[in-house]
């Protein structure tokens, strides 16, 4: 239950990094990424709510 979480808290670090040492984040994998931290919290708090 909680790797969903931890996942979604990676993905985040890693694009708040990647944005402040100034690399370049294309469009694309930018909204791959926001799209995989939604789904990642939205799974984990359906089975949060569901335990």
């Amino acid at each position: 239950m909680m790797l969903n979480l931890v996942f979604a808290v990676l993905l985040s670090g890693m694009l708040l990094f990647n944005i402040a040492i100034g690399k370049s984040v294309t469009n694309g994998s930018m909204s791959i990424t926001i799209g995989l931290i939604v789904l990642n919290l939205i799974f984990f708090i359906t089975k949060y709510r569901k335990s």
